[in-house]
């Protein structure tokens, strides 16, 4: 065995990067290099650059004349995978600060590459490119005649039998064809291959026949495994290196946690000593709810008992047969009431009943129809116009012929409105009943559709089984039974939601326009009944 061997375990690359699939292999290239002495070295595929820069460092070290040249076009391919600009940048900056003077790298295909060269000048080849059986044929037999007589070739990933590598498939034939071979099993495989050579380059445990190529393979095993040790070391060093460089930004992150902690937990005791000043303001309020709670009942007790009184005094027959003298004497007031408007020109109604003539037709009325308990005389006069505007005394009004005429003396229900949006116009929409039949039915899809843009009150002339579905489709509703009151109704309508314009719907509803024109409201009708009128 070459003493070579024996010094080549003292060597140690200085670069060592990832991937690791060549590292096992560094020490053969070194000793390689030595024992050959090429003139010319080529690559093809180098990657991050660990098996070249390994035959760089055995040319410096021996005080070679080689030359030395790296072939890729560093993108990587579907073996190596592909990477980016940075590995070329890394690869290009070392060469340059370590092996200028006679090393070059060569961005472009191996195609490319090869009619840069002469033929027969290359004695020593190392192709590792696509992996593929045809990428890598084709690369040996394009560079063939490039390779010097005694040129030595080396194949990698010769031991690679899965996703397409096709080395192992070549290096079969190859080994049939040349004799002086050698293979490696460990770091997926190299090949080595050398054309007849003169017995002075001839590499000597080179062929079948040598008896010691196991010692060689193991020897080199092993030598390359340390290499791989070597590499973890760095990439483990490297890890604590950056690990330890973190360890005083953790230890300032902790300490501001810990900060923030005790910051919280003094919030924490804050906010405790708040909420129990809390719940002693909430026991305390308690108390005083108690408290209320008790005079509420004594209240509402004192008022049930003053409501047996009033009950028991109106039901008591002194009221009631005192209850006309009191009715006369509200007549009086309001006949003298008026005396004195016509008097100071606020009237000039000329005709006056004697009030002996009024007391005795509504003691008649009186008789017939029993005032109201609820009858309100200014609300009477509000949504009666023509007898507040007529200077009428509103009980004798509606005791002599509002009541026949069914006139209103209460304002009517309004049914929702309460959650009008201010923002919002309002519009009123009117329907002479609320009926399961077309025009109130199309008066409910109006309201549907108008209440997603406005404020809508509904107005309706007549009963009907459609009500409720009026009332739960977003609008205010108002049942107006009696067509007499209208005025007043659209006077005191127009006065609380200030309508934007109204909707009229159906002739039937007709009664209502006179009202709305009298207060300047703009009003669309829908007639729709030309086959009935």
């Amino acid at each position: 065995m070459d003493n070579g061997l024996f010094e080549t375990a003292s060597f140690m690359p200085k670069s060592l990067q990832l991937p690791d699939a060549w590292v096992g292999h560094l020490p053969f290239a070194a000793w390689l290099t030595q024992q050959i002495e090429p003139k010319i070295f080529v690559e093809l595929g180098t990657h991050s650059g660990n098996s070249y820069f390994a035959f760089c460092q055995s040319v410096v070290e021996n005080n070679l004349p080689t030359k030395c040249v790296a072939v890729d076009i560093w993108q990587g391919d579907k073996h190596s995978g592909h990477y980016s600009e940075d590995v070329f940048y890394l690869v290009d900056t070392y060469n340059k600060e370590h092996y200028a003077r006679f090393s070059s790298l060569m961005r472009m295909t191996f195609d490319e590459a090869v009619a840069l060269f002469e033929d027969k000048s290359i004695n020593l080849l190392h192709i590792d490119g696509l992996h593929t059986y045809e990428a890598v044929k084709h690369d040996f037999e394009t560079w063939l005649p490039k390779l010097a007589p005694g040129a030595v070739v080396l194949f990698h990933d010769t031991e690679v039998h899965e996703r397409g590598f096709g080395v192992w498939q070549l290096w079969a034939e190859l080994k049939i064809r040349y004799p002086l071979c050698f293979e490696f099993n460990h770091s997926n495989g190299l090949g080595v291959l050398q054309f007849d050579a003169s017995t002075e380059n001839r590499l000597s445990w080179f062929g079948a026949g040598s008896g010691n190529q196991q010692q060689v393979k193991d020897y080199f095993a092993a030598l390359g495994a340390r290499q791989l040790e070597c590499l973890q070391l760095k990439h483990l060093n490297s890890a604590v290196s950056i690990y330890q460089q973190e360890i005083p930004k953790l230890e300032t992150q902790i300490g501001t946690l810990n900060l923030a902690v005790l910051q919280r937990d003094e919030q924490i005791a804050d906010l405790g000593r708040v909420v129990a000043q809390r719940d002693e303001e909430i026991a305390d309020l308690g108390q005083v709810v108690a408290q209320r709670d008790q005079q509420l009942k004594c209240f509402n007790q004192e008022m049930e008992a003053r409501k047996l009184e009033i009950t028991s005094l109106l039901n008591s027959r002194s009221w009631q047969i005192t209850k006309p003298l009191r009715f006369i004497s509200r007549l009086f007031l309001a006949h003298r009431e008026r005396r004195e408007q016509i008097r100071t020109g606020l009237l000039s109604s000329p005709r006056m009943m004697s009030p002996k003539k009024m007391v005795q037709r509504l003691l008649t009325g009186r008789q017939r129809h029993r005032l109201p308990n609820d009858f309100d005389e200014n609300i009477y006069l509000l949504l009666n116009p023509d007898v507040a505007s007529a200077g009428g005394d509103p009980v004798a009004h509606y005791l002599s012929t509002g009541c026949n005429e069914g006139r209103m003396f209460s304002l009517p229900m309004i049914q929702g409105g309460e959650e009008f949006t201010p923002e919002r116009d309002t519009i009123l929409i009117v329907s002479h009943e609320a009926s399961r039949t077309g025009a109130p039915i199309l008066s409910l899809n109006l309201v549907q559709h108008f209440a997603e843009h406005y404020n809508v009150v509904i107005l309706l002339l007549g009963e009907g089984s459609l009500f409720d579905d009026f009332g739960r489709a977003d609008a205010a509703v108002i049942m107006v039974p009696n067509k007499n009151s209208l005025h007043g109704i659209i006077a005191y309508l127009s006065n609380r939601f200030k309508f934007k314009y109204a909707l009229v719907n159906s002739i039937e509803s007709c009664a209502v326009l006179p009202a709305l024109s009298r207060h300047q409201i703009p009003t669309i009708s829908l007639i729709h009944e030309f086959a009935s009128y």
